[in-house]
């Protein structure tokens, strides 16, 4: 079977004269546009061309839209009858049902569940505006009757031959609308996720950006919400080739800032990709030198950025990538934890992620502390900057923790200076040494455990 553009290239039979088609098609613009009254002049139609059937499935339509129930459904039990194996006939009486909820009846007369190509086997050349009508039918029937893989499938199938169309009939609004009202978002499954997220990007055309394809389509997976079913999915993204997996995880992260205004405008919060906390954790655990730079990047963005993107996680997974990033890179970690960032949770982040590699390697442990104490000296020299006070108290709890002697004096200079949070850290440096004791046992820290973690339990826990 075919699918084609013009409905006077189909097989169909008969055909609506063009004349014909046309007024019918103005009628329907009255009735339903301008509410105007066409009853009669349908009523005429049908007496004049008894052998088509469009002129009373219109009719059907507009009997339901004045809440003529009665002649509705006698005037469909007509048609049906008159007018046997029609798609126009079928696609009208089960909308018809649905909207009257009266799935039994529907039941019996016909099985929405088979294709068009299966309901109507001898048809071999179908107009789209045969087709995609009943179709979408059919895909309600089955998502109704919770069948809804098959649901599913059957608007991946519509989507794919929409996608081949001319532009007018490039319309995926009505397939959200199918899936957003019989589908409660709780109960979205990750090809669900998926499916809504092409026929949104579709359906905005170009306020979505797709100007690039993956080397591996196994990354498309990061573009949608993910579950826990899908952790060896992301498992195994690690075993592709590095530097084409680099390659499209540099590309997954493009998307994410050129297409922030989409997602953040158009597609909604059920279906949002995990694709930052995904694509990063990815990236350090390959521990890929230049991926720092990537990082560093996106800790740079505007707070209302990273919030959607990241919401608690900058907190919760933040440091485990900044740790496994940038333990082999103190010097780049350094100068950035004195840049300036809109989310002054970024730079805590990277300092909790030297506090990892210090807890982990003996070896960087004195370097680690003269970072400490060089960047609090910088904070407190330099112009007061309230979006620094989180990190400045990060870096001297870890440090009076370690090395008491040595930072009890930059506290106190710290407090001369006003550059500590009374109200969350204590207003006497006597108080912020008596309460700084989250690191006294750095080993018990929910930080230091996770770090323990292998990447897989990471995403498990992260999934869950």
């Amino acid at each position: 079977m075919k699918i084609v553009e013009d409905f006077y290239s189909s097989d169909y039979s008969p055909k609506l004269p063009p004349s014909l088609k046309l007024e019918l098609e103005e009628l329907e613009m009255q009735a339903f546009e301008y509410n105007q009254p066409v009853v009669h002049q349908l009523k005429s139609m049908m007496q004049l061309h008894p052998e088509f059937p469009e002129p009373g499935c219109l009719l059907v339509a507009i009997y339901d839209l004045q809440g003529k129930k009665k002649q509705s459904l006698d005037l469909l039990h007509y048609l049906n009858q008159t007018f046997k194996n029609t798609p126009a006939v079928l696609t009208t009486l089960g909308e018809y049902l649905i909207a009257s909820e009266d799935l039994d009846e529907m039941e019996q007369l016909a099985d929405f569940a088979l294709p068009f190509e299966q309901q109507f086997p001898d048809r071999e050349l179908v107009a789209i505006e045969e087709w995609l009508p009943y179709e979408l039918i059919s895909a309600e029937w089955l998502i109704l009757n919770d069948e809804i893989m098959q649901g599913i499938n059957r608007i991946k199938k519509i989507a794919a031959t929409l996608e081949v169309m001319p532009r007018q009939w490039q319309d995926y609004k009505e397939l959200i609308e199918l899936i957003e009202e019989y589908i409660d978002p709780d109960e979205y499954d990750a090809p669900t996720h998926e499916l809504l997220q092409i026929l949104y990007r579709k359906s905005l055309g170009e306020q979505y950006i797709s100007d690039y394809s993956f080397i591996h389509p196994e990354l498309f997976l990061l573009q949608r919400a993910l579950f826990s079913t899908d952790i060896h999915a992301v498992m195994n993204l690690l075993k592709l080739p590095r530097v084409s997996l680099l390659a499209d995880l540099r590309l997954a992260l493009q998307d994410l800032y050129q297409n922030d205004f989409y997602y953040r405008q158009y597609s909604p919060p059920e279906i949002q990709p995990d694709l930052p906390i995904a694509a990063f954790l990815l990236l350090a655990e390959l521990e890929e030198p230049d991926a720092l730079k990537d990082w560093l990047y996106f800790l740079h963005q505007p707070i209302a950025f990273i919030e959607f993107w990241m919401e608690d996680l900058l907190n919760e997974l933040g440091y485990w990538i900044s740790w496994k990033l940038g333990r082999n890179s103190l010097t780049e970690i350094e100068e950035a934890l004195r840049d300036t960032y809109e989310n002054s949770w970024s730079a805590v982040t990277l300092a909790t992620g030297l506090i990892i590699t210090y807890l982990h390697e003996e070896d960087k442990k004195q370097d680690i502390l003269d970072i400490f104490e060089r960047t609090c000296h910088y904070i407190i020299q330099a112009d007061p900057d309230e979006g620094k006070q989180n990190l400045l108290a990060t870096l001297l709890q870890f440090g009076m923790a370690r090395d008491l002697t040595r930072f009890t004096p930059i506290v106190k200079e710290a407090y001369e200076k006003n550059r500590v949070n009374n109200w969350l850290y204590g207003s006497t440096p006597e108080k912020f040494i008596a309460e700084a004791t989250y690191w006294s046992e750095p080993e018990q820290s929910v930080e230091y455990e996770q770090s323990l973690f292998p990447l897989e339990k990471i995403v498990e826990w992260l999934l869950k």
